[in-house]
């Protein structure tokens, strides 16, 4: 009978140490591992174990055309992907992760890296109302209008962008930080001229709050109302 194989193997990766690095908290943060396999043999891949059991490893993929691959050719370059959370988490952080890859006739080769770098709290900010119900306006006169928010988190808040759906409709803001448990404004002008009738417009802001996963960002403010005409309130009295 057969003994199985346990000749010398390994993987060489580019890096081990992934230092100053910068995240934020509540996203998922990735990381890609670049490796090569040294060995002057095939290797068959049957699982990759790591010690930390939130963090998600994507399997090894061809460097050259991202295809999956559970074999790994000898001398060739391939990457992984590492992927976790860190929700709930903020300040410093040191890891220390141990991969352990198990192969099929071959002993496992345990490798070592360490993260170290800093969590960011999220950029957090609250409108008053995200709907401004203007009502009836007479045509001709801009209406100007206006929304307030309130930083709620623990840095600053930055509107990077406010994008209308109209050209009728214009967007103006400070673009100076707002600073946490302090007031922004965002405000418009809706030109009437020539809109009689109801209307129901939006706005589109950009912020530099997390966007990843839990962050409501962009946020779509709206204004709506109803335009009458000269004629219209002549009529009515």
């Amino acid at each position: 009978m057969a003994l199985p194989c346990f000749s010398q193997i390994n993987l060489t990766f580019k890096q081990q140490e992934f230092l100053d690095l910068s995240w934020t908290e509540n996203e998922h943060q990735y990381q890609k591992l670049s490796f090569k396999n040294t060995s002057n043999r095939t290797l068959i891949l049957d699982t990759i174990i790591s010690n930390y059991p939130e963090v998600i490893i994507r399997k090894p993929q061809l460097a050259k055309n991202l295809r999956f691959k559970d074999t790994l050719l000898s001398k060739t370059n391939y990457f992984l992907i590492l992927k976790w959370s860190t929700w709930n988490q903020s300040g410093d952080f040191t890891k220390k992760i141990k991969l352990s890859f198990h192969f099929k006739n071959h002993k496992p080769i345990i490798k070592t890296f360490q993260f170290a770098g800093y969590i960011k709290r999220p950029a957090k900010l609250s409108f008053d109302s995200l709907v401004h119900n203007v009502g009836p306006i007479p045509e001709g006169p801009p209406y100007e209008f206006k929304f307030r928010f309130e930083n709620t988190g623990s840095v600053p808040v930055t509107i990077n962008k406010v994008r209308s759906s109209c050209g009728c409709l214009v967007p103006y803001w400070d673009k100076e930080e707002v600073l946490p448990g302090e007031y922004g404004m965002i405000k418009g002008i809706f030109h009437t001229k020539k809109r009689v009738g109801y209307f129901y417009k939006s706005m589109t802001i950009t912020t530099n709050a997390h966007t990843k996963r839990f962050g409501a960002n962009p946020i779509t403010l709206r204004i709506k109302g109803n335009v009458f005409s000269k004629a219209q309130k002549n009529k009515d009295k």
